[in-house]
């Protein structure tokens, strides 16, 4: 079931934040697009210089979970990809067309996801 709340909520931040929304970027810097947004907004942390992923937390499915290593080799962290997380989060089924959520395509319009966001939350 679509989480209503944080749909909407995410919605309006990037409506509110233009300059920092990204369709075609999960994280970078301080732009995202509407999966990062969704993930930032339910207390995600990043990890950094490994924009496709947010750190793992103890309510991520163990086979989302993908363990790395820091740019020397020596620390392990735990991490998931921002998509996985955000349709989880979100309450969207898995999608396989092109391994991403239509929500989630970089082609998508502000537009787009107005309509789709009002399309999952009747």
């Amino acid at each position: 079931m679509p989480n209503k709340s944080l749909l909407r909520k995410t919605l309006s931040v990037i409506k509110n934040n233009p300059k920092h929304w990204d369709q075609g970027a999960w994280h970078c810097g301080t732009s995202f697009c509407f999966a990062g947004w969704a993930v930032k907004l339910d207390g995600g942390r990043f990890p950094k210089n490994d924009h496709d992923y947010v750190l793992a937390r103890d309510d991520d499915p163990e086979e989302d979970i993908i363990e790395r290593y820091s740019g020397n080799g020596h620390r392990k962290y735990r991490v998931v990809e921002i998509e996985a997380r955000a349709r989880r989060i979100l309450g969207l089924k898995k999608y396989y067309h092109m391994g991403v959520h239509p929500l989630f395509a970089p082609e998508n319009t502000l537009a787009d996801l107005t309509r789709a966001v009002k399309k999952l939350t009747k």
